[in-house]
């Protein structure tokens, strides 16, 4: 499954960590540049959301 988190100060990043783990492909995308490094490597970290969204299966957001 193809899953788009969208997370304002990263807190997202356990979640997508675990979905990774199980085998799903995550992309993670924080808007805080305090956190541009979280989870890199591990997951996909897109510059912009926007042009995932047509692909994800799932959409995960944890910001207002």
């Amino acid at each position: 499954m193809r899953v788009l988190i969208l997370s304002k100060e990263g807190d997202g990043a356990g979640l997508a960590y675990k979905l990774m783990k199980e085998g799903h492909h995550v992309d993670l995308w924080i808007e805080s540049s305090a956190y541009k490094d979280c989870l890199k490597g591990y997951v996909n970290r897109p510059a912009s959301w926007r042009p995932l969204v047509a692909s994800a299966d799932l959409i995960i957001c944890d910001m207002v």
